[in-house]
C-alpha cells in the first residue's frame, strides 16, 4: 500500500516541479520517506504487478461436484489462449471466441473501466473493482497473484482461470 501512496506523491511532486509549484518554505520529502524495493515482504507480490498482458493457460471448474456445470471439457479447453490486458484505464479480454457470436462467451465481452486494485484477504490476493463500484468477475471473489508471473482468476459459472504473464 505504501508503494501506491509513494507513486501518487511522486506524481504530485513531479507536477509541482514541472509547474514551478514548490513554494518558499516547502521542503522536499526526506529521502527516508521514499520506500525501497525491500519494502515489499519476500514472497508478497506488489499490487502493481497485475498490470500487463496475460494469457489463459488452464481453465477448470472451481467445484466440479457443485451445482453449476455450465462448462464442459470442450468449453474449458476453448478458453485456453484467451488474453487479458490489464491497464489503469481498463481490463479487456481478447481472443477469437470473444469476437465471434457464441453466447457462451458473453461474460468475457464486458470491459472493466478504470479498475481499482485493492489488497485482498491475504498477501497474495487482490480485489478488483471497476468504475461504478462493480466487480471484475463474480462478486466476492479475489484474484491471486503468484511470484512466478501467474494469476488465478475466479470467473463466472464456477470457472477458475489460470493465466500466465505474456513477455
Amino acid at each position: 500500500m505504501a508503494a501506491l501512496r509513494w507513486v501518487g506523491c511522486s506524481a504530485a511532486a513531479l507536477l509541482l516541479a514541472a509547474c514551478g509549484g514548490q513554494g518558499e518554505g516547502d521542503a522536499p520529502a526526506p529521502a527516508e520517506a521514499v520506500p525501497s524495493a525491500e519494502a515489499v515482504a519476500p514472497g508478497e507480490p506488489a499490487m502493481g504487478e497485475i498490470w500487463g498482458d496475460w494469457v489463459v493457460r488452464k481453465a477448470s471448474l472451481s467445484n466440479p461436484d457443485g451445482p453449476v456445470q455450465a462448462y464442459g471439457s470442450a468449453e474449458l479447453d476453448a478458453l485456453k489462449g484467451l488474453e487479458l490486458t490489464i491497464t489503469s484505464d481498463e481490463i479487456l479480454w481478447t481472443g477469437p471466441h470473444i469476437d465471434g457470436d457464441d453466447p457462451q462467451y458473453f461474460s468475457f465481452r464486458d470491459a472493466c473501466e478504470y479498475p481499482q486494485i485493492v489488497p485482498g484477504d491475504t498477501s497474495e490476493t487482490v480485489a478488483i473493482t471497476c468504475a461504478g463500484d462493480t466487480t471484475f468477475g463474480p462478486p466476492g471473489e479475489q484474484t491471486r497473484l503468484s511470484g512466478d508471473d501467474s494469476l488465478t482468476l475466479p470467473w463466472y459459472d464456477g470457472v477458475t482461470l489460470e493465466l500466465q504473464r505474456l513477455p
